[in-house]
């Protein structure tokens, strides 16, 4: 009988020593990238709650193309317009950026697709980076 009762004992803590270290990584590597989108999508959660717009006033005239929208940010973060509709249409997508910073008045003239007519009842709807829509509904003014 050959004398290698040593060498079993220590290849096999080093085996498993070594699962043990790849089974951590593993599970590691998961819940980072589970920790880091749970992260991501509270922190916009969060942003979307605080961010509060409020259109003070916003008028069309008759026979005019033009909407204007008096928009004040009342919320905690600066907020970015994307997008713009009416009546549920896409008007206008804002590709360079309308921020409306904290505790700030914003004027907005909005081009429509056609005139309105007189006493015509307009929807406009805002929509944010974060996905909040905000909508004034008015009508058209003689």
């Amino acid at each position: 009988m050959k004398n290698t009762k040593g060498i079993s004992p220590v290849v096999s803590d080093l085996l498993l020593a070594t699962i043990v270290v790849a089974a951590f990584a593993i599970v590691y590597a998961a819940t980072t990238g589970i920790t880091t989108q749970m992260y991501n999508y509270f922190s916009d959660t969060f942003n979307r709650i605080t961010e509060d717009l409020i259109i003070e006033e916003a008028y069309i005239k008759s026979g005019n193309e033009t909407a204007t929208l008096y928009i004040r940010n009342i919320g905690e973060i600066t907020s970015k317009i994307t997008s713009i509709y009416c009546n549920g249409t896409l008007i206008e997508q804002v590709y360079g950026e309308i921020t409306i910073k904290k505790n700030k008045l914003t004027i907005i003239k909005i081009k429509l697709p056609r005139k309105p007519s007189p006493y015509a009842p307009q929807e406009i709807t805002i929509v944010t980076a974060l996905g909040s829509k905000f909508t004034a509904r008015l009508i058209t003014q003689p």
